[in-house]
């Protein structure tokens, strides 16, 4: 016993030394030191200035998800900005813009947080040394354009690539026996084939000029250029000179990093910098009973009142449990169990008077897909409730959201890929390169159904092509169940197609381009809630301090033991150096794709979207 309160002490202990540089950190810019720290004058006018920068999760994080610098989850950045937006105390807002893993659909919901800023009369100005993509498209919704003098612009555009392994596999002796229902599908062919179908092709090439479109589109209108003159930007930015690029209309101003200086040209002599997240941050507890508190507490979600609720769910589709962590790493998955049970919590809470399923996923097990949907379609009958895609709601993903009242979409957010994909991967000829004898025993017609050393049948063929048969009819019949007033012809949006979501509002996949805030606010209205009147719940509860230490030590805690299992330090070894190698913005569009090809290992048929589009 002494021992496990020896150790729990000494984990604590290590928090505060991880805690003390997010409260307290020494910057080496002399410069942003001065931000925030200047005693708030309540005669003068307030300026917020806020860093964005680094990984950008779409869910709230727990605590110490942001340090005094910047914001961490798409939903802290947010608070900032409505902050900003409806406190009289503020004339306008910097924007300090360094590399970040933003996308589109995260640009899009912060567009219009940026939109009830410049509505309330305040003012917008963005700061970077040099400015990605990514980066420059946020800027756009800003009413000046800073560049760091001798900086530059990379515009790119939007890029997808595809691998495809047959002939590697060949070589090694393994071959994907699949079943695909759908002609555009092609969640099988990465496994089947060395180059893409005809079908797949016009598939992502539609999605690839529907999102460049709108990215050209996008650019020009905010800063009032013509299509042809941005493209020519396009092409020719990575060797503009900074002079240059405010020539072209890309920024519209130079300067160096003096941010006292910038502000007082666009804000005037007579204001008072307030550095956003630091002000935000929780304070440390000043006692040691407070701090055990603090360590064992978990995040209150019980309701007080009128609530919406805001059920995340992002990442691949699974039977069981949801998981924070996979095989491949940090990437989460969506439960059937841990999400039917958070759905009738929802159900049964007479406080939580909607819900918003804000989602993430590529897809993945039939069977849990289902699962969800009818859990979804229940509560759809007793509340309302509305999905708010962020970058993809494919295959499964959208089956699950077929069941809502309504769906939001952004622009750019990928939707459909209705279609099946059943099979297996067989390794005979690899067993045997290898020198390794198996022999097989089974008993019955389809004993030997999934054996790893053969391909199927005809017979066990015709047997899992009929099941997949069945299996999207049922999807397109769910789908329709939900979208009959908004679909004619079903035929014209299935077979595995994909669409972004401006085509999804043309062809009545979604209802409505929109932020999840914007899905929140129109849910609200319609259970006549006014703005202040209700609470937004978030679930899965963010993590309790004591979770987040375990998990950034990579412990796990109980009362008797620390048990370091070798096998996940070994994993997360490997998966840190595929991040590297791959790029952290790289990792995370492949990342819920292999974990949805894992899922064959234990179901035969799934509902998965085999790629992503990237915003370069």
């Amino acid at each position: 016993m002494m021992k496990s309160l020896f150790v729990k002490l000494t984990i604590i202990l290590l928090a505060l030394l991880t805690m003390t540089p997010a409260i307290a950190q020494n910057k080496t810019d002399e410069n942003l030191n001065t931000l925030g720290e200047k005693e708030k004058d309540t005669t003068q006018k307030q300026v917020g200035w806020l860093e964005i920068k680094g990984f950008i999760a779409q869910t709230p994080e727990a605590f110490l998800s942001q340090d005094e610098t910047g914001s961490h989850s798409l939903q802290a950045i947010l608070n900032h900005l409505n902050y900003v937006a409806d406190s009289d105390e503020f004339s306008g807002i910097l924007i300090i813009s360094d590399p970040s893993s933003l996308s589109f659909t995260q640009i899009f919901a912060l567009d219009k947080a940026f939109t009830r800023i410049k509505k309330a009369g305040k003012k917008i100005v963005f700061f970077s040394e040099n400015y990605s993509t990514n980066q420059y498209l946020l800027a756009c919704s800003a009413d000046a354009i800073i560049l760091q003098n001798k900086g530059g612009i990379q515009l790119q555009g939007v890029s997808i690539e595809e691998m495809y392994f047959a002939d590697f596999f060949e070589k090694i002796g393994v071959k994907a026996d699949f079943v695909q229902v759908g002609q555009y599908k092609g969640a099988d062919e990465a496994m089947t084939r060395n180059a893409p179908s005809k079908q797949w092709s016009q598939n992502i090439d539609s999605l690839l000029d529907s999102s460049y479109e709108h990215l050209i589109s996008y650019i020009a209108k905010k800063r009032k250029l013509t299509k042809k003159q941005v493209e020519t930007i396009f092409e020719k930015s990575w060797a503009y000179t900074d002079t240059q690029c405010q020539k072209q209309k890309l920024v519209d101003q130079i300067a160096s990093r003096e941010l006292d200086v910038i502000g007082k040209k666009h804000f005037g002599d007579n204001f008072t910098w307030v550095n956003l997240a630091k002000d935000n941050l929780k304070e440390m507890p000043q006692d040691i009973f407070s701090l055990l508190k603090m360590f064992t507490q978990k995040p209150d979600t019980s309701t007080q009142g009128p609530s919406i609720a805001v059920i995340n769910a992002i990442g691949t589709i699974t039977s069981g449990k949801s998981q924070e962590e996979s095989i491949f790493g940090s990437a989460t998955t969506i439960g059937s169990e841990t999400f039917r049970k958070t759905i009738r919590k929802t159900a049964t809470d007479k406080n939580i008077k909607a819900v918003v399923i804000n989602i993430n996923s590529p897809g993945g097990s039939a069977l849990a897909s289902e699962v969800m949907w009818q859990e979804i379609k229940k509560l759809a009958s007793k509340k309302p409730v509305y999905f708010s895609v962020g970058r993809m709601a494919a295959s499964g993903g959208y089956y699950m959201a077929s069941a809502a009242d309504k769906i939001y979409v952004a622009p750019t957010s990928i939707v459909g890929s209705i279609g099946v994909v059943s099979g297996k991967i067989t390794m005979g000829s690899l067993y045997k390169k290898l020198g390794i004898g198996v022999h097989t025993r089974s008993r019955g017609p389809v004993g030997s159904f999934f054996s790893s050393v053969d391909k199927f049948t005809p017979h066990q063929r015709k047997l899992i092509l009929t099941s997949s048969e069945n299996i999207y009819k049922q999807f397109t019949d769910r789908v329709m169940q939900g979208r009959s007033t908004k679909i004619n012809d079903i035929t014209k949006v299935a077979q595995g197609r994909l669409f972004t979501g401006t085509q999804a509002i043309n062809n009545g996949l979604a209802d409505k381009i929109g932020s999840l805030e914007t899905a929140i606010a129109d849910i609200a209205t319609e259970c006549d809630l006014e703005d202040g009147d209700y609470d937004v719940i978030n679930y899965p509860r963010p993590l309790s301090l004591a979770e987040v230490i375990s998990d950034s030590l990579g412990l796990q805690l109980n009362a008797k033991k620390i048990n370091i299992k070798q096998n996940h330090l070994q994993s997360n070894i490997l998966v840190n150096s595929a991040k590297k190698i791959l790029g952290q913005k790289t990792w995370q569009n492949i990342q819920p794709i292999l974990n949805g090809y894992m899922l064959l290992q234990k179901e035969n048929t799934i509902l998965l979207l085999p790629n992503a589009i990237q915003l370069k």
